[in-house]
């Protein structure tokens, strides 16, 4: 930048020097420095060239006068493709991915558009934890997550990270929340995607929870990834706010689409993910998805778009599917992931009506990882293999249920600690056949189990 003023700026130190000569000292001397490192970024950023500028200048004295310290003037041009985040306040990393150095393109038209009433629009994008978000559709997308990356071999491979932006319409200095735009807005934010792979951005909107499609179209709801390593942007498009997330594999996987009731795979977004691992462990496919209203809970088997609603109350709260008339399998939880005590209900209310729940999905508590014991209720009749996978401190299952059987287990600890079975005084019946098949040939535990009883209903 500064071989773009070099007849400019030996004026400028001139006349700087010839005023300090004749009526200031050295202290007013800096001052004037000063003032032309202010004229010269006014003038640098009238520039059209993108990138970053340095100015270095320093006023040369004679006998009587000192020289100044040489002083930098930094200037950073926007390009057309990378807008400044005038209007945009963004904080809070999560994991690799930069919030606080995102950029975005869009914001420009809603500030066109504000001038006629006199309002200014912000967008605030912070990263947030899991349990800052779990009942704001970070449940939601995580229970979606777990069924496109359900490819896993191993559930605690896939990592979520949330986002909470928002854009707020401010006039007469009053904050107005908005939630959709009529523009599409793009984000770019730098992500390190070093041994990382099959990258999906989700947006939870009106009760949904939805996974971007991986094209450069720049529609709504559409996302890319630009480059690679230490150098990779995730692009993403958006004209609805509220809770998003970035998800990836630390392995190579075959993403399988959530909404769909086949196995039909989804492209993975890189390259790097061309060579999927197979073992597809879990057996909750297909899904029919229950949304709390009448027409999702006919019994019919119909199958609706995904549209996940939390049901339960405290330690019970979570996701559930319709996988019979009357009845429902537990998804995952929807409760804070520090939770150490997960309680399945007997049956959970959606709408007006009451469904029994029967069956654990595989890795349903995967990223619980202050989780210690789960108790299951009087109608649970099937755990899914892998269904304690994932969740690294839990060790204990307390039983309500009579009516599980051998066939209706195998595999059910595996991947897992669980290491100590309890039998609540509901199933005191049952103890003698549950000794005998919770065993570590039949569940697939890493060790030998403990079977025991204990004098609580719950």
């Amino acid at each position: 930048m500064g071989l773009l003023y070099p007849v400019r700026f030996g004026v400028f130190c001139a006349l700087a020097m010839r005023r300090a000569k004749d009526k200031m000292g050295n202290r007013r001397c800096k001052l004037a420095c000063d003032r032309l490192f202010d004229r010269l970024a006014a003038d640098a950023a009238t520039g059209t060239d993108a990138g970053t500028y340095y100015v270095w200048y320093m006023a040369k004295g004679d006998n009587d006068h000192s020289d100044s310290a040489a002083a930098c003037c930094t200037v950073t041009i926007a390009g057309s493709g990378e807008e400044n985040k005038s209007g945009v306040k963004a904080e809070n990393n999560v994991g690799d991915l930069e919030v606080s150095k995102m950029n975005v393109n869009g914001m420009d038209t809603l500030a066109k558009e504000s001038t006629a009433d006199g309002s200014t629009y912000e967008m605030k994008v912070s990263g947030k934890s899991y349990d800052e978000v779990v009942n704001n559709g970070g449940s939601q997308i995580k229970a979606k997550a777990q069924s496109m990356y359900r490819n896993l071999s191993d559930l605690s491979n896939l990592k979520e990270l949330f986002l909470d932006i928002s854009i707020f319409k401010i006039k007469d200095q009053t904050q107005t929340k908005i939630t959709s735009t009529k523009n599409v807005i793009e984000m770019i934010f730098p992500f390190d995607m070093t041994d990382k792979f099959s990258p999906v951005f989700w947006r939870y909107h009106g009760n949904n929870a939805q996974a971007f499609s991986n094209n450069e179209s720049k529609k709504d709801g559409t996302f890319y990834v630009e480059g690679a390593g230490v150098n990779a942007k995730i692009h993403t498009f958006s004209s609805e706010y509220s809770t998003f997330a970035l998800t990836y594999s630390t392995t190579q996987v075959e993403l399988v689409n959530p909404d769909s009731n086949s196995t039909t795979s989804v492209t993975p977004p890189t390259a790097e993910s061309a060579s999927p691992k197979q073992d597809t462990g879990t057996s909750y496919n297909p899904f029919t998805w229950i949304t709390g209203t009448s027409s999702s809970s006919s019994g019919s088997g119909s199958s609706e778009t995904p549209d996940l609603k939390v049901t339960g109350k405290g330690s019970s709260k979570g996701n559930y599917y319709k996988n019979g008339k009357g009845t429902v399998a537990y998804h995952s939880p929807a409760v804070s992931a520090k939770t150490k005590h997960i309680t399945v209900p007997d049956t959970v209310k959606i709408g007006k009506k009451t469904y029994k729940v029967t069956e654990i999905v595989g890795y349903a508590f995967v990223g619980y990882d202050k989780l210690t014991t789960v108790t299951l209720g009087k109608n649970i009749k099937k755990l899914d293999k892998n269904a304690f996978g994932g969740a690294v401190k839990l060790r204990v299952v307390r039983i309500k249920t009579t009516k599980l059987t051998k066939k209706k287990i195998k595999g059910c600890f595996a991947d897992s600690m669980v290491d100590t079975v309890i039998i609540l005084k509901p199933a005191h019946g049952k103890f003698k056949y549950y000794k005998k098949i919770f065993t570590q040939k039949i569940t697939g535990s890493a060790g030998a189990l403990t079977v025991k009883k204990s004098k609580k209903n719950k």
